[in-house]
């Protein structure tokens, strides 16, 4: 059984996040808990302010904030998708990294399912900057699905590395598992902005990667590019990649491919999937 927790705030976004997830595993035996946060300076009753409206308090209630995901749980129940899913609501209130924290320990979580408006946008307010918190502070498995992305399948993987990082089997296994489930093939991608070669630490962790892979679905592939966006856009296009996997531990490099600004609404951010692998 696979124990998957969905933050949602109830917007498009979210929706898109549930949807996607509910395809991607759609044979397979999960428990999906939907949580909502409400923030601490989020207005109550206890903490009732001149000009908080009584629209306001019903918003951020916990009764109302239960209510609604009464509300989405059922509209999920009305999938073809879920014969094997079972659906558990929850509502926290405080700060958002803890509360998602706790549910992870609590609940025993494998996986941790987002929403964002795309992955160039992780650094702005509301559910982008709790997607970016979630996927660097908490140490869970993150999958996080851009606002564009809809669910056909997904059959290639690209896992981009600069051989810099060794990579303990636990990440290694999750794509691996990823994959096999999904029949999808792992792309490994080098990603350079020089001709440089390998130094003997790089093509040892290379060659741990080829030893690992061996037997799966899998190729390696050199990306040099000045500009490293633009590289690996050209290379998802060219590749038809419907997933990019990462380790969280090496997010710093991967920055300047998620978190970039764009106003390319048919670039990679809005419509590619990420999956934000911890040890």
């Amino acid at each position: 059984m696979i124990n998957i927790l969905v933050p949602t705030d109830f917007s498009e976004n979210s929706w898109n996040a549930i949807t996607f997830a509910l395809a991607m595993y759609a044979s397979a035996r999960c428990n999906f808990y939907l949580v909502h946060v409400i923030k601490e300076n989020s207005p109550t009753q206890e903490n009732f302010t001149e000009g908080t409206t009584k629209n306001s308090i019903e918003n951020h209630s916990p009764t109302e904030t239960r209510k609604k995901l009464i509300d989405l749980a059922q509209k999920i129940e009305q999938s073809p998708r879920i014969k094997y899913h079972r659906f558990f609501i929850v509502t926290a209130q405080g700060n958002f990294v803890e509360a998602i924290r706790k549910q992870v320990l609590e609940k025993k979580i494998d996986l941790i399912v987002m929403g964002t408006k795309g992955a160039s946008e992780l650094h702005n307010n509301g559910v982008g900057n709790n997607t970016s918190d979630v996927i660097t502070k908490v140490k869970c498995n993150a999958f996080v699905v851009p606002d564009k992305a809809s669910y056909v399948g997904i059959k290639e993987i690209a896992f981009p590395t600069d051989y810099n990082l060794f990579y303990p089997a636990s990440i290694l296994r999750t794509i691996s598992s990823f994959a096999n489930n999904l029949n999808a093939k792992i792309r490994i991608v080098h990603l350079s902005k020089t001709k440089q070669k390998l130094i003997a630490e790089q093509l040892q962790n290379k060659e741990l990667l080829q030893d690992y892979f061996q037997g799966e679905p899998h190729s390696f592939h050199k990306l040099t590019n000045q500009n490293i966006e633009i590289g690996i856009q050209n290379f998802i296009a060219k590749n038809n990649i419907d997933l990019i996997a990462m380790a969280a531990k090496n997010i710093h490099f991967y920055q300047q491919l998620l978190f970039k600004s764009s106003e390319d609404n048919g670039s990679y951010h809005s419509r590619i999937p990420f999956l934000v692998l911890h040890e």
